[in-house]
């Protein structure tokens, strides 16, 4: 059954406990401090065998150890593999990234308009194209929204 992305968004949340979505947050978080703050990411180098308490002082409430795949270089091979299974934190953030780009893809499509609006899906496409020949890769977490409705 095919559900729209409105739908599809909600069971994202809808089918996690409240410990769960928490969890969430505070590996958005994690990854947020990792990939903008220096000082965090010199702190975790600095404290290899205890990342965890640089965590809590960021008010970060997850073990970077159930991560490694995610953020060590020494592990990021190991992410998808059978001894991935061994870092949960890991797991839950790929299934849980697997769906929200699921969701961009559901919303990228329910922008379709060929039908309803030809001229406006000529322009939508072209503006898709030029995207991801500037942008490259990137131009892929563009949803194109339309608010044409069918």
């Amino acid at each position: 059954m095919a559900h729209s992305a409105k739908e599809h968004y909600r069971q994202i949340f809808n089918r996690r406990t409240p410990g769960e979505v928490r969890t969430l947050a505070h590996i958005k978080r994690f990854f947020e401090c990792f990939l903008g703050d220096a000082g965090f990411r010199s702190a975790l180098s600095e404290n290899l065998d205890n990342p965890r308490s640089v965590a809590a002082r960021y008010g970060i409430e997850v073990d970077p150890m159930e991560m490694l795949p995610l953020w060590h270089s020494s592990y990021l091979k190991s992410d998808r593999k059978p001894e991935g299974a061994s870092w949960p934190l890991a797991l839950a953030w790929r299934e849980y990234i697997g769906e929200m780009v699921r969701n961009r893809d559901l919303l990228r499509d329910e922008g379709n308009m060929s039908v309803a609006a030809p001229r406006f899906h000529a322009w939508r496409e072209r503006q898709m194209r030029r995207c991801e020949d500037v942008l490259g890769d990137c131009s892929k977490s563009i949803t194109h929204p339309s608010l044409l409705s069918s």
